[in-house]
């Protein structure tokens, strides 16, 4: 009798199994995916995007596209997701600088946590402090040191109120009791041309932004913010390493509407990852020490909600408001 049980209890599971793998197999994505970039064509988003258009496409065999939707600081994009067909036809490629922007700035056009979501990461990179070639400063210990010591008087050029770098200095501040000054600039380039002047005491941005400058010789990799150090950086230090705890990097994201239902999205993060673990999507990333995510899209709407509070915190402790 027991062995007539044992072989009906496994015949469920089988049963069961197979089952969940036929829906599985019957999820039927769009014949043709439009991915909304909220910035102009040739930025590093755009870039990204197309990239990701051209394997997804190939990958389900659809007509997957790609749609600048500039302004704002990335709003109007985003918005057009948000209210968009929630059978994911329309995404959107968006690092979580959307992130900071909806707890920075004063009016949003839709509610971020409600009305987006995100089906998976294509990349998950540092950012890096840069210092002049001849700044005194040589480990992450030495700035929280001197930060410390003398509040306000060190400085970092912000390309941007309220995006991730400026606002990762003040979580760093927060973290470590300091005060390092924001000192804005339209855009990373002429900060980093006047960090290269001595002008600056450092620089937060991603490597691309860093490159010329620093094969002049003029300025010098410090840091990056991540929890650990990177492979691609191997000879630059953790910040965490004098901030125990801190970890702020850049995500750049796939998003949809919220409503899009589970298995779609199931569905899409799953090809999505195949493709960001691809050698030729490697490629396009790895220079900014970037790598691939498996994190599902259950696992990344957690992360949403803690990276918001955190950024939501950080904006009101300070008083940033972006008009």
């Amino acid at each position: 009798m027991k062995q007539v049980l044992k072989k009906i209890a496994l015949g469920i599971m089988l049963s069961a199994t197979a089952l969940s793998a036929a829906v599985a197999q019957t999820v039927q994505l769009p014949s043709t995916i439009k991915i909304v970039v909220p910035f102009s064509p040739g930025a590093g988003t755009d870039i990204t995007a197309r990239m990701l258009a051209k394997l997804l496409g190939e990958k389900l065999g659809a007509n997957v596209i790609v749609e600048n939707k500039p302004g704002a600081s990335g709003m109007i994009g985003a918005r057009q997701v948000a209210n968009g067909p929630k059978d994911g036809s329309e995404l959107m490629v968006f690092s979580n600088s959307l992130i900071t922007a909806a707890a920075t700035l004063r009016n949003v056009p839709f509610d971020l946590v409600k009305d987006l979501q995100p089906v998976a990461v294509l990349s998950d990179s540092p950012m890096l402090i840069a210092v002049p070639a001849n700044s005194p400063l040589k480990t992450p210990a030495d700035l929280v040191k001197a930060a410390k010591a003398r509040p306000g008087e060190l400085n970092h050029g912000s390309g941007g109120l309220g995006t991730i770098a400026p606002m990762t200095v003040e979580l760093m501040n927060a973290m470590a009791d300091m005060k390092i000054a924001q000192v804005p600039y339209k855009g990373a380039a002429p900060a980093i041309t006047d960090l290269a002047a001595g002008n600056l005491d450092l620089v937060v941005a991603a490597y691309s932004s860093f490159a010329s400058m620093l094969e002049s010789g003029r300025i010098r990799l410090f840091a990056v913010t991540s929890k650990d150090k990177v492979a691609r950086f191997p000879d630059v230090p953790a910040m965490s390493e004098a901030i125990p705890g801190l970890a702020a990097n850049v995500w750049q994201t796939l998003w949809a509407p919220a409503g899009v239902p589970e298995d779609v999205m199931n569905a899409l993060n799953k090809a999505v990852v195949e493709v960001t673990h691809s050698e030729e999507f490697g490629k396009l990333i790895q220079g900014e020490g970037g790598v691939p995510s498996r994190q599902t899209p259950a696992e990344l709407k957690e992360r949403l909600k803690t990276e918001y509070e955190t950024w939501r915190k950080i904006a009101k402790d300070n008083n940033i408001v972006v008009d």
